[in-house]
């Protein structure tokens, strides 16, 4: 017994077990102990770690992704341009621009084409030149961005305007399919005049008369045609309710279907021009059936005042009955 204990050796950090002599009291140990020895590494066949500036790839795949994330999320968001003249379908729905579309499309062409690219590169063993590109294509999206967002932004020259339609209330009075053409705009019945591009200036101080077109006109009927203010001096106190801006009569049916209003002037056009701070004006169209062989004319009285005109008197006096058709669109000052 103390011959064998003499032949047991220690083994750092691995217990007390034989050293492979013949004298081992305990072989089951001595064969475990073996194994586990032969499973140390040897120090000198370690390799040395990785130099830090092989890691980069790791630092780069994390911030050009949110990046790249951050650019393209906007494109998402961005009004769509439409520097054409919103018509109808334009102005119901935001449908797609013209020709400025191009600065956005270029932008999200170019972020796309980066975020490809980026995905592209090799994965290979070495992260400098994977590190290198990646920043080339970065620096190149971050230049084109800057470059490129301002117009793709938008400013009010090639932003979408949308004409919002009128509320429910207002609505009620937009019957018959009469619409109401100006320049740039197309049809603004029964809708809101928005301030983008300068509408409602130009509407006040640079268009004409508006192509007044009804599709269901009796070609060979005559009608009369009236334009009014109803909100004269302010909605919440119109006091010189009607204001006379426009009056035709002697249309004929044939020429207000392509929207042509020759007849005789009673009242020449006046461009609605809504006094500053007093909100929303209603500009009314009501279209009469002329009755046979009734000449329409207004007295002296009326003639010499705009203002406080008796719309009801005027209709009753010469027959009128209702508007076989009516619209309206609703503005107010340009510098409100």
């Amino acid at each position: 017994m103390p011959g064998q204990l003499l032949g047991v050796a220690a083994a750092p950090g691995l217990g007390l077990c034989c050293t492979g002599s013949s004298s081992c009291w305990d072989p089951w140990c001595c064969q475990l102990q073996r194994q586990r020895a032969s499973q140390i590494p040897d120090p000198a066949e370690i390799p040395a770690p990785r130099a830090l500036w092989v890691q980069p790839s790791l630092f780069w795949g994390a911030l050009t992704r949110p990046l790249l994330s951050l650019v393209t999320f906007p494109a998402l968001l961005m009004p769509r341009f439409n520097p054409a003249p919103p018509g109808t379908a334009a102005r119901q729905e935001n449908g797609p621009g013209g020709g400025e579309s191009s600065a956005l499309e270029l932008w999200q062409e170019t972020i796309s084409t980066a975020t490809s690219k980026l995905r592209a590169l090799p994965r290979s063993c070495s992260a400098v030149p994977r590190t290198l590109g990646r920043m080339k294509l970065l620096g190149a999206v971050l230049v084109t961005l800057a470059l490129l967002l301002p117009r793709a932004w938008g400013t009010e020259e090639t932003r979408t305007c949308i004409f919002q339609t009128l509320d429910e209330t207002d609505r009620e009075f937009c019957r018959g399919n009469l619409e109401v053409i100006y320049p740039e705009v197309g049809d603004v019945s029964c809708s809101y005049i928005p301030k983008c591009h300068g509408y409602r200036q130009r509407l006040s101080h640079d268009w004409a008369e508006p192509r007044v077109r009804f599709p269901w006109a009796k070609k060979n009927k005559k009608y009369v045609l009236v334009m009014v203010d109803p909100d004269s001096p302010n909605r919440a106190d119109p006091k010189y309710q009607f204001w006379r801006h426009w009056m035709v009569s002697d249309i004929l049916g044939s020429d207000l279907r392509v929207g042509k209003i020759k007849g005789k002037v009673l009242t020449s056009y006046g461009r609605p021009k809504p006094p500053r701070y007093s909100g929303y004006h209603r500009y009314q169209f009501r279209l009469y059936l002329q009755p046979e062989h009734e000449t329409i004319a207004l007295s002296e009285e009326e003639r010499d005042s705009l203002g406080s005109w008796d719309l009801k008197d005027f209709v009753e006096d010469f027959n009128l009955g209702h508007p076989v058709a009516s619209t309206q669109f609703l503005t107010k000052n340009y510098k409100d």
